[in-house]
Formats: C-alpha cells, structure tokens, sequence
C-alpha cells in the first residue's frame, strides 16, 4: 500500500525531504487545496520558525495533515479505529476537523486548548512525504499572514525564498480553495471555504 502510494512519484525526493524533516527543517509541499507550509509535528523549533516566517501567532494552533487515520492517532483523543461517521464521512475532501487531543500532545500544536485540529490529506505528494517520514505533517497555507495562498512553487519561492529548506512541486486541484475548519461533535463551522474571484 506505502509504496502504491507513491507509484510514479520520485521516492529519492520524498526520502531527502523526509530526512531533512528530521533535523528540524521546514518544506513547502502541495496538498489537495492549496501549497502548504509544513515541518515535523514534534519539533518545537521549527514549529517557531515556521510561525515566525508566516508571522503566526503560536496561540492560534496548527493543523496536522496525514494520509491515513493511524498517522493521526498519537494527537486525537480517539480510540483506535473508532473515528466518529460524523468526521469519516466527510474525508477524503477538504475539511479540517477540531478535535479532543491526547493530553501529551504540546501546546505549540495546539495552542494552549485541549484540541486539536487535523485533516486525512490523499494527495500523492503529502502521501509520500507522510510515508517516508512516518508521521503526520504541520500544515499551514504557504503564504505570509494577510496574502494570498501559494497555489504554485513560483509564488511560494517569492514569498520565502531560502528561508524554506525544501520545496516539493506537484499538481492541486485548480477548483479547490483552502480547507473548511469544523468543530466536533457540534459540527459548527468555524471557517468557511473563500470564494474564488471571478476570473
């Protein structure tokens, strides 16, 4: 299934990506909706880099991407395999759900609340980088705080230049916009999907 996952894709990228994740690197990489900026989830300094480039407030929390629930599961205060209809029925697709998170989840992630917000993200690129690093991934949209998300490398590259360690390129569904947020169980709608200006 891991290497199905990243059929046709270069591994040898997603491995040197995946290692630099290690040492606490950032990476700008593609999802299903938008270019995102991620790092590792338990590297708190590049977690502090990352807001700092974006300049994110840590106390806003971050959303986790991963292409499978298990990739999730040492967050989110689920027991295994018991994920809510509610939340399954929604992925794959561009919802972030805010969760209960486990108790040894760090505040960086979560911004001092007891949730956490994560995504099932099965775009293949997200999928190999997860695969070969044996985690989930911090997702947040690659652009700086107040301007429009990346939807390719060239404008992620003009927006942070070296200060990236690594930038993966891949395709992104040219109709979707950056994710819906939702609250569990009450399904509230914390954020809505952006309107696509007329071209």
């Amino acid at each position: 299934m891991e290497k199905d996952a990243v059929r046709g894709w270069q591994s040898f990228n997603f491995s040197n990506a995946a290692r630099s994740l290690r040492r606490q690197a950032l990476v700008v990489y593609p999802t299903d909706t938008v270019f995102g900026l991620g790092c590792h989830p338990l590297s708190g300094s590049a977690v502090a880099r990352l807001c700092a480039l974006k300049g994110r407030l840590v106390t806003k929390g971050l959303v986790l991407v991963a292409p499978s629930y298990r990739l999730l599961e040492d967050y989110v205060d689920f027991p295994a395999a018991e994920w809510p209809k509610q939340i399954k029925n929604s992925w794959p697709g561009a919802v972030t759900w805010v969760v209960p998170a486990k108790s040894q989840v760090p505040d960086y992630l979560t911004g001092g609340r007891r949730t956490i917000a994560v995504r099932l993200c099965l775009h293949p690129v997200v999928k190999g980088l997860c695969y070969h690093l044996k985690s989930s991934l911090v997702s947040t949209s690659a652009n700086p705080s107040g301007r429009p998300p990346a939807r390719n490398l060239f404008v992620a590259r003009r927006y942070f230049g070296a200060a990236v360690d690594c930038y993966l390129n891949g395709a992104l569904d040219q109709n979707a916009m950056a994710s819906e947020i939702r609250e569990f169980p009450s399904g509230k709608v914390l954020r809505s999907q952006p309107r696509r200006e007329p071209s």
